[in-house]
């Protein structure tokens, strides 16, 4: 292994300090995983990069909903 030196808001130094605690596993276990899990979903090789837009879908007809209720609509919870 490795050994880094990270800098971490208090705020967070505390939820992971905490969290440690309540899963009986070291402070370094919980970063490793927490690396572990945000390099999974990032990984390059699964990002597809594409410079331009995919074709547009005819979806039936005109928009039920103004244009002008999309943001509203869109931030909704169900």
């Amino acid at each position: 292994m490795i050994r880094s030196q990270i800098l971490l808001p208090d705020s967070l130094h505390k939820k992971v300090k905490q969290l440690s605690k309540q899963k009986e596993c070291s402070f370094s276990e919980i970063i490793r995983k927490g690396a572990e899990y945000i390099t999974d979903i990032y990984a390059v090789d699964r990002m597809e990069v594409s410079k331009t837009l995919p074709p547009a879908i005819d979806l039936g007809g005109p928009p039920r909903v103004p244009v002008t209720r999309w943001r509203e609509l869109a931030n909704e919870r169900e």
